[in-house]
């Protein structure tokens, strides 16, 4: 995760480019694995957070931002809970 985290300070102010952590990307074993708007959830969470991800602090993104996301335009706080359910429950 420490590799992780110093590419994700790194850029955090690049919009061109996005991060994704090497146990996400291999996957090969993953099970629960989340859904394709999970993940685009997910790389917005971390693009967000960008290398202050590992620190104790909130971390807050607004919902226009996760609008913006092809695909997410639709989604409101109630729909986005199971999204983050399926985050959390992969393995």
């Amino acid at each position: 995760m420490g590799k992780t985290l110093q590419v994700a300070a790194d850029r955090a102010y690049d919009q061109s480019k996005t991060v994704l952590p090497a146990e996400v990307a291999r996957g090969v074993y993953m099970r629960n694995a989340p859904s394709l708007r999970a993940l685009k959830l997910m790389h917005l969470m971390i693009s967000t957070a960008g290398g202050r991800m590992a620190q104790d602090v909130r971390h807050e993104m607004r919902l226009s931002d996760i609008r913006r996301i092809e695909g997410m335009a639709h989604h409101d706080r109630e729909s986005l809970k199971p999204l983050f359910e399926e985050l959390r429950a992969a393995v």
